[in-house]
């Protein structure tokens, strides 16, 4: 098998992973410590996939033996790991219907905007009105700091933690104002949702070839 081939199915298995945690490549980042641009670039083959980004990723994210394609009854010491590994991580609850979500234009305007935001792992911003939110379970003093409109901003980097929940009435989220809250949004309260995508990522220059120079 080819490295090229070998390298296809390594970030086939890391993008699939992704989407059983309910992650974007913003969650992604942030725990292996690379920009967001850089990590998109590997995950799509334009930049090689080293040893140490791909350990990395897999340390991150606690691939199982049966994610790598390992046997399922493969046991810990003959994975190389220790049996006082440590106790397991737990990863954050996938949004509800992340992975099988599809836009439907008879649906509910704001919710399908908060679904596409969270199914394509991007900043957002939506404003919701403070008068509907009175029993909403956004705290009293935000309420006072905005009498006309709540903005309520979710990071790509944070989504898996926000644990979507769509409800006929509203969007339930989990929210860090001076604690952690959930709070439900009735739809007819949200009034505009804004998108803030990332630049697209530019393919990587290829590498210059090595250049002979005779000398006489």
């Amino acid at each position: 098998m080819t490295d090229a081939r070998q390298s296809e199915l390594l970030l086939a298995r890391i993008r699939e992973g992704l989407k059983r945690r309910g992650w974007n490549t913003a969650v992604l980042a942030s725990k292996i410590g690379v920009e967001r641009p850089r990590l998109r670039q590997i995950l799509a083959g334009r930049v090689p996939l080293t040893v140490d980004a791909f350990s990395a990723m897999v340390e991150a994210m606690q691939f199982t033996p049966e994610e790598m394609g390992l046997p399922a009854g493969l046991a810990a010491e003959d994975r190389g790991a220790p049996d006082d590994a440590g106790p397991e991580i737990a990863t954050p609850l996938q949004p509800e219907g992340a992975a099988l979500w599809a836009p439907d234009p008879d649906g509910i305007q704001a919710e399908q905007c908060l679904r596409l935001g969270f199914a394509c792992g991007i900043d957002m911003l939506f404003h919701a009105r403070t008068a509907d939110l009175r029993t909403s379970g956004v705290p009293r003093a935000v309420l006072d700091r905005f009498p006309q409109r709540v903005p309520i901003r979710l990071e790509a980097a944070y989504h898996p933690y926000n644990r979507a929940r769509y409800l006929p009435e509203g969007v339930e989220l989990r929210l860090s104002f001076d604690g952690v809250y959930t709070c439900v949004f009735p739809w007819s309260a949200i009034e505009q949702v804004v998108f803030l995508p990332e630049p697209p990522v530019a393919p990587a220059e290829p590498a210059e070839p090595p250049r002979l120079r005779l000398v006489t």
